[in-house]
């Protein structure tokens, strides 16, 4: 669902719920009648943010008023891990650190519950998972790096990584109707200029920086309705 088309990074955090059964083949002895069970549907929430969006996340998923228990591998994960910390202690409810419980996909808090007869169960968990965005290759567009075209913020602009075949670059900026797709080699690189095409499929050749950027601006002041077209 997030990688079927390009994402861009004003998209992030992007939220998705899922109210799937679930199957878990618990360990003999574990079952508990309610919160331990084979087949059971949950309120999931899967959340797609950059690492620096972490902290703010956590605060809008976490329930304020329940007791809380932060667990997670260190070395790899210690600025998630911070975020985390500095979430659970913006609750001001207190919370103990697990080591070596999280999983091998990153750090997670456990949110457990007691019963009547003092018994604690754990209920819902806020998990970290660094390893799915990498095995899907899940990437998202990032601001545009070059700075004269930084003012173009307004316009759709497609910037990708090396990973993607140059030919499936474009093909996806089309499919996801980006106007311009502005294509840069070593060729344009050596004369500062890049590759002009749209979305249409239509080629305008290579332009400097500085004449793609004046058109661009004029096309936006015009408010023209075919500025694929007259460009």
């Amino acid at each position: 669902m997030f990688s079927h088309r390009p994402r861009s990074w004003r998209e992030l955090p992007l939220r998705f719920a899922d109210f799937g059964v679930l199957h878990r083949n618990e360990l003999s002895g574990t079952l508990t009648g309610l919160t331990r069970v084979r087949r059971f549907q949950q309120d999931d929430a899967h959340i797609f943010c950059t690492m620096e969006q972490i902290e703010s996340e956590m605060k809008g998923s976490a329930p304020v008023h329940a007791p809380r228990e932060i667990s997670g591998r260190h070395r790899v994960w210690n600025q998630a891990e911070k975020q985390l910390e500095n979430s659970l202690n913006d609750f001001g409810e207190p919370w103990k650190l697990n080591p070596g419980d999280g999983a091998f996909y990153g750090p997670k808090i456990d949110i457990k519950i007691k019963d009547a007869i003092g018994r604690y169960h754990q209920c819902a968990t806020i998990q970290l998972d660094f390893q799915l965005p990498i095995r899907l290759n899940l990437t998202f567009v990032g601001s545009m790096c070059v700075s004269s075209l930084q003012k173009l913020a307004s316009w759709r602009m497609l910037t990708s990584t090396p990973a993607v075949c140059l030919n499936k670059k474009i093909r996806n900026a089309q499919l996801a109707q980006y106007n311009f797709i502005l294509v840069v080699g070593e060729k344009e690189k050596m004369t500062n200029g890049v590759n002009v095409r749209t979305r249409d499929s239509k080629v305008h050749g290579e332009l400097s920086v500085s004449e793609v950027l004046a058109r661009l601006i004029l096309l936006k002041q015009s408010r023209c309705a075919n500025a694929e077209e007259e460009f």
